[in-house]
């Protein structure tokens, strides 16, 4: 019958570990640019000795920082001390004057007269032709100036040329609203182009008192942005950390399952010769 311990195996010292483990990753690095070496009992006091020509670029670093941050000190004197003021710049448009605009009707009486003007130039040399003919043919049919067979014909002929002289009245009237309607909607659209110029200047010459304004603090955060870069060493490569405490609870969770088997085991065999004693006496 096989043998096993019957005592529970000793459980790590964590503590113990803890320390072998901070130790062991400690390690040591030499580089183009310096070295970081641990001493001390622990091994926990690290010295970076960076090289002379690092430590020379730090040295001019910190000195060129300091002189930028003391230029950036000087610059707060020109910082703004009031608020962003709007004074002396257009002022904000939100519409346009329609007052003066040609107003919507019959039309002014200058664009009515030019046109009534242009019609009748284009009748009279018809009119004055019909005339003379009418006058001619009047005369070779005998019918006497004045008579009532003349007055007739004539009075046909004159309100033939009055219906034709309000017909380009009307003509003139209707023209002259149109016009009036184009030149109406001519100004309104150039006056609200001269409002989006005038609130696009005023806005393009606030955004400069803006830039202008902010000119000095942008210039102080530079100044501060560099003057906090210094030369630094850079940081070695990770060789890769070594998990004594997980090999440690590994090595133990292991001892404690084959102690735990091992117990059930004898277990068994006791449970077994327990029943054979039994059965034993029950035969005697």
């Amino acid at each position: 019958m096989g043998k096993g311990s019957s005592s529970t195996p000793q459980a790590p010292d964590y503590e113990e570990l803890m320390r072998q483990s901070a130790m062991m990753n400690r390690i040591n690095v030499t580089s183009p640019f310096g070295s970081s070496v641990y001493s001390g009992d622990d091994l926990n006091n690290l010295t970076v000795t960076p090289t002379n020509q690092i430590q020379n670029i730090i040295g001019l670093g910190q000195n060129t920082g300091q002189t930028l941050a003391q230029y950036g000190n000087m610059m707060t004197g020109f910082l703004p001390n009031s608020p962003l003021s709007a004074e002396g710049l257009p002022e904000y448009m939100t519409g346009i004057n329609v007052g003066g605009l040609p107003q919507i009707g019959n039309g002014s009486a200058g664009y009515r007269q030019a046109l009534y003007d242009q019609q009748i130039d284009l009748m009279r040399p018809e009119w004055d032709r019909q005339q003379e003919a009418l006058n001619q043919d009047l005369s070779n049919r005998g019918m006497p100036l004045g008579g009532e067979a003349y007055n007739n014909v004539m009075g046909e002929f004159t309100r033939n040329k009055n219906a034709a002289l309000q017909q380009a009245a009307n003509i003139a009237t209707t023209g002259a609203a149109g016009l009036d309607m184009q030149s109406r909607q001519q100004l309104f659209n150039e006056g609200l182009g001269q409002v989006g110029l005038n609130n696009a200047g005023r806005e393009a010459m606030l955004g400069e008192r803006a830039t202008l304004r902010n000119a000095p603090l942008a210039d102080i955060q530079n100044y501060l942005n560099i003057a906090g870069t210094q030369a630094q060493l850079p940081a070695s490569s990770d060789p890769g950390s070594v998990d004594v405490l997980g090999a440690a609870s590994n090595d133990y969770a292991s001892r404690m399952a084959a102690f735990n088997a091992q117990q059930g085991q004898n277990a068994g065999i006791w449970n077994g010769l327990i029943g054979l004693g039994t059965g034993l006496i029950g035969l005697a």
